[in-house]
C-alpha cells in the first residue's frame, strides 16, 4: 500500500499555493493601495485626506485613473512566488531537521512553532524588498504625477541608500509576522491531526495528507483567524510607521 503522505507530490502544494497567492494578490491589491495611501495622506495631508474608503477610492480613480489602484503590482508578482516557495519549502524541509535536533516527533507543536518562525525569517528576505519597493510605487510620484517603474525605483533606492535600503524594515517585519506564522502553523497542523484521528481511527502515523478538502479548509481558516488575531494588536502600528517612513520620500 502506498504511503498516504506521498500521494500528492510536494511540488503540487507549492504550485497550488503560488497560484492562489498570485490570484489573491491581484484581487486585493487595490485595497492594499488604498490602505497605504490613506495612512500616508493622513500624516502629510490631514485636511485633504478622504474620511472614508469610498471617498478615497473615488478620489484616486477620478484624479489618477483606475490603474493607480494597481501601482506596485508588478513587484508583488515578481517577489510573491519565490517568497512563497521559500516560506513553504523552508517550513517543510526544516521539520525533520528540527525534530531530529530536539529529539521530538515531527507532529510536535514545538516543531511546528520553531519551523514556522524559521520559515518566516527566511522568506522575509523576499517579502521585505517587495514591501519597500511596492510602498514607494504606491505613494511616491514623479514630477509628472506618475508612478515610476520597478527598475527606476529600485535603482534610485540603491543609489541613495545602498543595497541595505531594500531590506529596510526587515527586523520590524519579522517581529510582526513571526508570531502570526507560528500561531498559524501550530493551529493548522494540530487541527489537521485532530481531523485525521477522527476520520481515520487507529491509523498511525496520522494520514493528514489524505484529509478531505473540507477538513483542510476548515483547519486553514481557523488557523488563519488565530494567526491574524495574535498579530492584530501589534501589526498596524509598526506597518503604519514603516509606510509613513517611506512616504517621507515625497517631501
Amino acid at each position: 500500500m502506498a504511503d498516504p503522505t506521498q500521494l500528492v507530490p510536494p511540488l503540487f502544494y507549492v504550485f497550488s499555493a503560488s497560484v492562489a497567492a498570485l490570484v489573491s494578490r491581484v484581487l486585493t491589491h487595490p485595497l492594499d493601495t488604498l490602505r497605504v495611501r490613506a495612512q500616508s495622506e493622513t500624516e502629510y495631508h490631514p485636511k485633504r485626506s478622504p474620511t472614508t474608503l469610498l471617498a478615497l477610492l473615488r478620489n484616486v480613480i477620478v484624479n489618477e485613473g483606475f490603474s493607480a489602484l494597481y501601482r506596485g503590482i508588478t513587484v508583488v508578482l515578481i517577489f510573491s512566488v519565490p517568497a512563497l516557495i521559500t516560506y513553504i519549502g523552508t517550513y517543510d524541509t526544516s521539520k525533520p531537521i528540527i525534530a531530529g535536533i530536539l529529539r521530538l516527533d515531527v507532529t510536535s507543536a514545538w516543531v511546528h512553532l520553531l519551523c514556522g518562525a524559521i520559515a518566516e525569517i527566511a522568506s522575509a528576505v523576499f517579502w521585505t524588498p517587495m514591501e519597500v519597493i511596492k510602498s514607494r510605487q504606491q505613494v511616491v510620484l514623479n514630477d509628472f504625477g506618475q508612478s515610476e517603474s520597478v527598475v527606476v525605483v529600485t535603482k534610485r533606492l540603491i543609489q541613495q541608500e545602498g543595497y541595505s535600503g531594500l531590506f529596510k524594515g526587515y527586523l520590524l517585519g519579522v517581529g510582526v509576522y513571526v508570531p502570526q506564522s507560528i500561531t498559524y502553523f501550530v493551529v493548522y497542523e494540530q487541527l489537521k491531526m485532530a481531523f485525521a484521528a477522527v476520520l481515520f481511527p487507529g491509523v498511525y502515523p496520522l494520514p493528514t495528507a489524505t484529509l478531505p478538502s473540507w477538513a483542510v479548509l476548515i483547519s486553514a481558516t481557523i488557523a488563519s483567524a488565530a494567526g491574524k488575531s495574535i498579530a492584530f494588536a501589534e501589526i498596524f502600528p509598526p506597518i503604519q510607521l514603516f509606510i509613513l517612513q517611506e512616504a517621507r520620500f515625497q517631501t
